[in-house]
């Protein structure tokens, strides 16, 4: 454990008290990186609560623009059946 983290573990057991300290840091020293360069946005992990994408190169915020506009039509087209259907009943 480097030097920074061992005295952080110490600090914060020594003042809660709380042994789950301790397993945090040893878990986090244990964590190795995928490596550089792009990583998966995990479900459920995104920008502030799990709304999405972080910002990087995933994400929903990030898909082109005609995305958006077949979303936009196929929206359109469910609400023109809708109400096709509501004026046939009516």
């Amino acid at each position: 454990m480097n030097p920074a983290a061992k005295a952080n573990c110490t600090f914060d057991v020594a003042v809660t008290g709380n042994l789950g300290f301790a397993q945090t840091y040893v878990t986090a020293e244990g964590f190795r990186p995928h490596g550089a360069g792009w990583q998966p946005v995990l479900p459920g992990t995104g920008a502030t609560g799990g709304t999405g994408g972080t910002g990087g190169t995933g994400g929903w915020k990030n898909w082109p623009w005609w995305v958006w506009v077949l979303i936009l039509l196929l929206v359109l087209i469910v609400i023109a059946v809708l109400i096709a259907r509501k004026n046939r009943t009516a």
